[in-house]
């Protein structure tokens, strides 16, 4: 495991209210595990969004749902049960998500997803939530998470948005250099975690390109001199 911060170690924040512990963020691969999404509206459909980009097996289950949603069921791209929520429907799944707008039926699918051993995030209801789903902005495998813990998902949403106008857009390009570097780096077996020379060598002059407008191909020669050049630097 590589250190978290410059000196190596990992600090809790001075701020913490220790009447009102933080969730611990996580990115958590679903790919092919079952997630059961309850609603058929908006905010339903937000969350299959991002559910279908981890790769989770969808089932939805609402009388009703938003066009979207109907189109990605008429694909196969998640299976839709047309009809309210039984108990036994989050069977099996590892988070159900419980997106109806309504408070009772909310909580009587979290107590039934407990039940069954599945995590629950019930929307707007920080009560009934095992997990929260932080607002994301993706660039590449850099995914920058923005969480409230559910305190006020409006004000996630907009520092996601914040951010998603401030983060350049060939950021992708940067994470994906900096890992082919490291890859080599250990192929050779010249790498070392230091993270003062991968910020000063690659890191920012890299976010200064990007921000001057820079491409994919000056990134990609400032990682291939940073490799080159790598042992010249004291350890």
């Amino acid at each position: 495991m590589e250190p978290g911060g410059p000196s190596g170690e990992l600090k809790a924040s001075s701020h913490a209210d220790p009447g009102s512990p933080r969730g611990y963020v996580v990115a958590w691969r679903l790919a092919g595990r079952r997630v059961v999404v309850v609603g058929g509206g908006e905010v339903a459909e937000q969350k299959v969004t991002g559910l279908l980009d981890a790769g989770a097996e969808l089932i939805l289950v609402a009388p009703e749902v938003v066009p979207r949603l109907a189109c990605l069921a008429d694909a196969g791209t998640l299976t839709w049960m047309r009809r309210a929520v039984r108990d036994d429907d989050v069977v099996g799944a590892a988070l159900v998500v419980a997106a109806t707008g309504d408070p009772a039926v909310n909580a009587r699918v979290a107590t039934a997803a407990r039940r069954a051993g599945a995590l629950v995030n019930a929307v707007d209801d920080p009560a009934n939530c095992d997990v929260t789903i932080p607002a994301v902005v993706r660039r590449g495998p850099a995914t920058v998470a923005v969480t409230t813990d559910g305190v006020s998902p409006g004000a996630a949403r907009f520092l996601r948005e914040r951010l998603d106008a401030w983060l350049p857009s060939q950021l992708a390009a940067m994470v994906t250099e900096a890992g082919a570097a490291r890859a080599e780096l250990r192929r050779t077996g010249r790498y070392r975690y230091d993270y003062d020379v991968w910020c000063r060598r690659f890191f920012a002059p890299a976010m200064d390109a990007l921000a001057a407008g820079a491409g994919p191909d000056t990134i990609h020669e400032l990682a291939r001199r940073f490799v080159a050049d790598f042992d010249d630097e004291p350890e």
